[in-house]
């Protein structure tokens, strides 16, 4: 049976059970199913379920925000399971090649520096970033658990590809708004295809935040819908 011959309260009771980008992918498929998805009724429910908390906790700061971004404030400061950005100040050392990054593409432990970042910031996680220069997303640097790798383009616009694997788990909204870093690297392999088009991903990244474009398209990258923006590399 399609999901669309159903009725609405079923669907919304299947939805219930998706995490939160799954039931945003769904609803972006289908205008049957976008309107769904904005109705107030399923994200309140959805709250109670996950959250245990009441529906006032949901209306309390509601106005201007969507249901779906309501329940994501929510899902947010119940579960901090997103990037943070990490200021690491490195201070000139004796040897200056020790704290030189501009060389660098990565920073694995067997550089000096490897060790100082960890003091710096000792609960930074992996999906996290850390920025060494406050400056227009320069000097950002995306930990992967084991390694810290540059950011990429003209002023470190670009996450690396090896942040879609946090995009993989919990979506664009993983990444936090307080970053420079506004687009994320595809992966080379990846399979992707704009409004049915299929596309050579090589240097090719999604908006981080597309809810602020107005030139958003279809897009599927290994399967999964994205409504966003492709913007090469530069």
């Amino acid at each position: 049976m399609n999901l669309l011959d159903l009725p609405t309260e079923s669907i919304v009771n299947i939805l219930l059970y998706l995490p939160y980008n799954d039931i945003i992918s769904i609803c972006r498929s289908n205008k049957q199913l976008s309107d769904i998805c904005r109705l107030e009724y399923l994200w309140v429910q959805k709250v109670e379920k996950d959250f245990e908390t009441s529906k006032a906790e949901f209306y309390k700061d509601l106005m201007g925000t969507s249901p779906s971004q309501r329940y994501l404030q929510i899902y947010r400061s119940k579960n901090p399971e997103y990037s943070t950005v990490f200021w690491v100040r490195l201070n000139e050392s004796e040897d200056e090649s020790e704290d030189d990054l501009e060389e660098l593409e990565i920073i694995t432990s067997e550089d000096p520096v490897y060790d100082k970042i960890l003091s710096l910031a000792p609960k930074i996680r992996k999906g996290d970033l850390i920025d060494t220069e406050g400056y227009r997303g320069t000097g950002l640097w995306y930990f992967d658990g084991d390694s810290f790798i540059k950011t990429k383009g003209e002023y470190g616009y670009f996450l690396p590809e090896e942040a879609w694997g946090m995009v993989d788990r919990y979506g664009l909204d993983f990444f936090s708004e307080d970053q420079g870093a506004e687009w994320i690297l595809l992966p080379k392999d990846a399979t992707v295809t704009v409004n049915s088009e299929a596309i050579d991903p090589e240097e090719k990244a999604l908006f981080l935040r597309p809810e602020n474009s107005e030139d958003t398209q279809n897009i599927i990258v290994n399967g999964k819908l994205y409504r966003n923006v492709i913007q090469e590399l530069y």
